[in-house]
């Protein structure tokens, strides 16, 4: 996991971008099972994202980027906007799959969210 922020103190804006790369976990199957088995139960865009020789989900990065400002209102008041932008590239991916505890876990598409705050002193 990494951030990379620059703050710019005076105007009060900031800029982030994260990211992380997850290796791949283990696959939880038995050591003679294969991608044949699961065709009817899962789509092809989820088994391709299986190393069933290898017994792990296959490797993926996601990366994020956030922007906010902060607008001083007055000596008491000021608001805050930030805009956050998640899966900057929209790679599909497999968090767990047929785990015994959350079983197929697919990772967010590209999203997109903010928030506004209000902070009275």
């Amino acid at each position: 996991m990494f951030e990379l922020r620059y703050d710019h103190l005076p105007s009060h804006f900031f800029v982030a971008f994260s990211g992380r790369h997850d290796s791949g976990y283990s696959v939880e199957l038995d050591p003679d099972v294969t991608r044949d088995e699961f065709v009817g139960e899962f789509p092809d865009k989820i088994l391709d994202r299986v190393n069933f020789e290898g017994g792990f989900v296959k490797p993926h990065t996601v990366l994020n980027v956030s922007l906010c400002k902060e607008f001083k209102l007055n000596d008491r008041a000021s608001l805050l906007g930030q805009f956050n932008l998640e899966n900057l590239t929209n790679n599909f991916y497999l968090i767990t799959f047929e785990s015994v505890f959350s079983g197929t876990a697919i990772g967010r598409p590209r999203s997109f969210s903010g928030r506004v705050t209000v902070s009275l002193k």
